[in-house]
């Protein structure tokens, strides 16, 4: 569904809303799958899930907002020569490597068959492009990366529960979230139009500043990789009670400073040029 609404996109546009009711109902059906309906929610899993969940059709809400959201954003994102491969290259194969710790055949093979495509669509479309990925391809990788949590919660079986594999399934595309989620605020707060085309993500900025296609794919490619490591403390939980969440999110939090400050800085040194 996600493919034909956007392959029609990129060869005839269709309206947003279009876009996102389709978003929405591919939305519903795996959320349908995998939590199954309203009632029995708060009780599928324990911990604290099944506390959060209790929001019933609220929490509904909030999870297809994760996919609608991350589809999107991975849109946005594609926008130049490989960095939307790339990041689709470390986060398939850390979910390959996921599913092999775990156990999970589906999560290994689908986080490698992304991870391999992405890899094989990269030769053709590092700088300078010979050929672009379009709505089709960059929605379908954002579905990818949004699914596989639900698909690795439930065929883990209880050994991960739906919070941990969504905090991972963050962290491994968070060079894309943090940069989308920073962009669509900055832009909300100056009163511009969030759904009108624009070229004010910090990845567009660099290329605008003057850096190379290049570069900035690798600096993005990094950090996929620094957030691909710092999941591996997540993959099972600790036997010490304490969490590496809120370490690993400070690591991305200066990383993601240090980025804003390159392109600060960078622009700066393109105006006084």
């Amino acid at each position: 569904m996600l493919y034909a609404v956007s392959l029609v996109d990129d060869l005839r546009p269709l309206s947003t809303w279009v876009r996102f009711g389709i978003q929405f109902a591919v939305a519903g059906l795996i959320l349908g799958v995998a939590l199954g309906p309203l009632q029995p929610l708060a009780g599928r899993w324990t911990g604290t899930l099944s506390v959060w969940l209790q929001l019933g059709a609220v929490g509904y809400w909030l999870l297809a907002l994760w996919f609608v959201g991350l589809i999107n954003v991975y849109n946005f994102m594609d926008g130049i020569d490989g960095i939307a491969g790339l990041q689709a290259v470390v986060a398939g194969a850390a979910w390959a490597v996921i599913g092999t710790v775990l156990g999970l055949p589906l999560v290994q093979l689908v986080g490698a068959v992304v991870a391999a495509a992405a890899l094989g669509f990269l030769t053709l479309n590092w700088h300078p492009a010979k050929i672009f990925m379009g709505d089709a391809g960059s929605t379908v990788l954002g579905f990818f990366f949004a699914a596989l949590p639900f698909l690795a919660t439930v065929e883990a079986g209880g050994r991960l529960d739906l919070v941990r594999s969504l905090t991972i399934g963050a962290i491994l595309v968070w060079p894309f979230l943090a940069d989308g989620i920073f962009t669509f605020l900055r832009r909300l707060k100056n009163r511009e139009n969030v759904l009108q085309a624009h070229r004010s993500h910090l990845y567009q900025r660099l290329v605008i500043a003057g850096h190379s296609h290049t570069r900035v794919t690798v600096t993005y490619g990094c950090l996929a990789v620094l957030g691909a490591l710092l999941v591996l403390p997540l993959i099972k939980p600790s036997s010490q009670g304490s969490s590496p969440v809120p370490a690993a999110l400070g690591v991305l939090a200066a990383a993601f400073l240090a980025l804003w400050r390159w392109t600060i800085r960078s622009e700066a040194r393109r105006s006084a040029n």
